[in-house]
C-alpha cells in the first residue's frame, strides 16, 4: 500500500454506494461501475482488518484511514456498507458527493448475512467459544454480528442483527434528501432498466450494455428456499415481529416503502 498511496490521488467528489451488508450493495455498485466504465472499489475495510472498528471506536478517522489507504479512495464509485453507520464522518469528507443508499426488506436482510456466515436462523446465542472465534476468524462480520460497536446490540444474534437492518432504515429515513433511494427488491424487477434509469437520475453517462453482468454473482449466495418464518422458527420469528412492529419501527419502514414488511 505504501507505493499506492505516493502514486495514487484521492478522488474529490466519488458516487458513495451505502446500505447494510447483503442488502444488494455490492451487485449495485459494480454495475453501476460496468455501466458507466468507472472504478469501482468494494469493501475496503474487509481488506484492513480491524480499521474500521478503530474508527468507530474513535482511536482513528476516516480522514486518516483515506490518507493511508489512497489507492481506495482514487477510484469513481467507493461501497462499503460501514460507511452507511459513518455517515456524519462521510459527509464531513465527502460533502459534495452524490450517495446511492440501498435498502432492503429487514428480514430477508437478516436471513441473507446468517446464511452467508452459516449461522441458522433458529440461532438464539452464541457461545463464548464461538464469538472468540469468529473475532478472530472475521472481526468485521464479528462486529457486524455482535453490534455492541455500532449500537445495536443483542445477546440474541438474530435480533442484533434485526436491529442493525433497522439502523440502516433509520438512517435513510432521516437522510432521504440527500441520497438517491435504491429498494433492492425494485432492482431484482429488472437490473438492466434499473441501472440504467439509476445511471440517468445520477447525470452518469451510460457507455455500456450490462446485460451479460446482471446475473453474475457479487458476493456468496445465501439460501432461499422454505418460508421466512420457517427460516426462523417460532421463538425468532415471536421476537422478530415484537420488534417490528414498534410504532416507531413501522413509521421508519414505513416511510422507506417498507409497510408490508411484517408480512414476509
Amino acid at each position: 500500500m505504501g507505493i499506492l498511496n505516493l502514486v495514487c490521488s484521492v478522488e474529490k467528489d466519488p458516487l458513495i454506494v451505502l446500505g447494510n451488508q447483503k442488502s444488494g450493495t455490492t451487485a449495485i455498485a459494480a454495475l453501476i461501475g460496468k455501466a458507466s466504465r468507472r472504478s469501482v472499489v468494494l469493501d475496503f475495510f474487509f481488506r484492513v482488518p480491524r480499521s474500521g472498528r478503530k474508527i468507530i471506536d474513535g482511536t482513528s478517522t476516516l480522514d486518516e484511514f483515506i490518507s493511508h489507504n489512497k489507492s481506495f479512495f482514487s477510484k469513481k464509485i467507493i461501497k462499503d456498507p460501514d460507511l452507511t453507520f459513518l455517515l456524519p464522518d462521510v459527509l464531513k469528507v465527502y460533502p459534495q458527493s452524490k450517495i446511492v443508499f440501498i435498502l432492503r426488506d429487514p428480514i430477508a436482510n437478516v436471513r441473507s448475512i446468517l446464511s452467508r456466515l452459516g449461522l441458522p436462523g433458529t440461532i438464539v446465542t452464541l457461545s463464548e467459544e464461538e464469538r472468540l472465534q469468529m473475532e478472530q476468524a472475521l472481526p468485521e462480520w464479528y462486529d457486524v454480528v455482535d453490534g455492541k460497536r455500532f449500537g445495536h446490540e443483542d445477546p440474541n444474534p438474530v435480533l442484533s442483527l434485526l436491529k442493525r437492518a433497522i439502523k440502516s432504515h433509520e438512517v435513510c429515513a432521516a437522510n432521504q434528501g440527500r441520497f438517491s433511494v435504491v429498494r433492492y427488491e425494485d432492482f431484482l424487477s429488472d437490473k438492466k432498466c434499473y441501472i440504467e434509469g439509476l445511471c440517468h437520475n445520477l447525470n452518469i453517462k451510460v457507455q455500456q450494455d450490462v446485460s451479460k453482468h446482471v446475473d453474475v454473482q457479487y458476493q456468496p449466495k445465501g439460501k432461499r428456499s422454505g418460508t421466512l418464518a420457517g427460516f426462523f422458527g417460532d421463538e425468532n420469528w415471536k421476537k422478530m415481529q415484537q420488534l417490528l412492529s414498534q410504532p416507531k419501527v413501522q413509521q421508519c419502514l414505513k416511510k422507506n416503502g417498507y409497510a408490508a414488511s411484517l408480512n414476509s
